[in-house]
């Protein structure tokens, strides 16, 4: 057992428990449980789940069962995030590659045009939030949990590239939210009649 699962079945906190091993009064084994999953149930736990962590809970639900005891307002949490992001998703064919996401980064022409292509056919007809195309980019694209979680970790950057290119005017726009946070919004373009 490690000091996460220790935490995670006995409810004593990570602190005191890093302070008993620390001073060899508890001998746990090596952490076993990868960054990001520790994060995926922290976010879980916390109320506020990153497209990483929605991602990651929607593809992989048997390890997250296998590495925490979810609680009823834990899968609350999960269902709630879930409606908001519109999931389960529906069959779509989205043919970007990995290294799309790189070179929209790097504002490499050809990769930047196929990340924006790939983002333009997630995009439904109403407003989503980043986590719905995000969430649904990692999903299409990334065959394992690594994956997920190094695509997550360019993704914002990935996305500033993109909002910049003439062709994606008219798929996003701003609203103003809490704490001073402008969120990005997506939808198609919309056409008004005059």
């Amino acid at each position: 057992m490690d000091i996460y699962e220790c935490n995670d079945r006995f409810g004593i906190s990570l602190k005191k428990l890093r302070l008993m091993r620390n001073e060899g009064i508890l001998k746990l084994e090596a952490e076993k449980t990868e960054k990001y999953w520790r994060q995926v149930i922290y976010d879980i736990k916390s109320g506020r789940m990153s497209a990483r962590s929605i991602a990651l809970t929607y593809r992989y639900p048997g390890k997250l069962e296998k590495i925490t005891n979810l609680t009823p307002r834990d899968r609350r949490v999960i269902a709630s995030h879930f409606e908001e992001v519109e999931f389960p998703v529906e069959d779509l064919e989205l043919n970007m590659r990995f290294a799309a996401l790189i070179g929209a980064i790097e504002k490499h022409p050809l990769s930047l045009d196929e990340f924006i292509r790939s983002i333009q056919e997630i995009i439904p007809d109403h407003d989503v939030s980043y986590y719905y195309v995000a969430g649904r980019l990692m999903l299409f694209t990334c065959k394992t949990d690594f994956q997920i979680n190094l695509m997550s970790e360019q993704l914002a950057r990935a996305f500033a590239s993109a909002k910049d290119e003439k062709s994606m005017r008219g798929w996003w726009h701003t609203e103003s939210g809490k704490y001073d946070q402008d969120p990005t919004v997506y939808h198609r373009p919309r056409q008004y009649d005059l």
